[in-house]
């Protein structure tokens, strides 16, 4: 299916499609990726070669692994979303509720980081 989904992209000719297409493949790059992760340790031998067999039925075929590990790497030249946002104005805003100390105690450790937000969350004074 991620080879047909390449090849299908190859066939787009409008601007807007390749933005959606872009999108769902990082949507379906990140679950792939995620999962892949959560179970590296049971990628043994035996789960590709589950009776032993290279040519068995039930073995995994090498192509169908190249292509998921070749999917799920991040793309060269791919800009990161992450790299436009203002964590530390989010911060200030108030993005994290209340009612999750935790998430706070977090950015809090880097001490640095945490005196710029709490500078950008006080009151301007308007007073010169």
């Amino acid at each position: 299916m991620i080879d047909g989904f390449q090849n299908m992209r190859l066939r787009l000719t409008e601007p807007e499609r390749w933005d959606i297409a872009d999108e769902h493949e990082e949507y379906w790059r990140l679950r792939f990726y995620t999962l892949l992760q959560e179970n590296r340790r049971k990628f043994t031998i035996e789960y590709f070669l589950p009776r032993g067999g290279l040519y068995n039925p039930d073995s995994i075929g090498h192509q169908s692994v190249a292509v998921i590990f070749d999917f799920v790497k991040w793309r060269e030249g791919m800009p990161d979303p992450l790299e436009s946002v203002n964590d530390k104005e989010l911060f200030a805003s108030g993005a994290v509720p209340l009612n999750f100390p935790g998430v706070i105690d977090y950015p809090e450790k880097y001490e640095e980081y945490w005196a710029d937000v709490m500078r950008l969350s006080e009151p301007e004074t308007g007073v010169s």
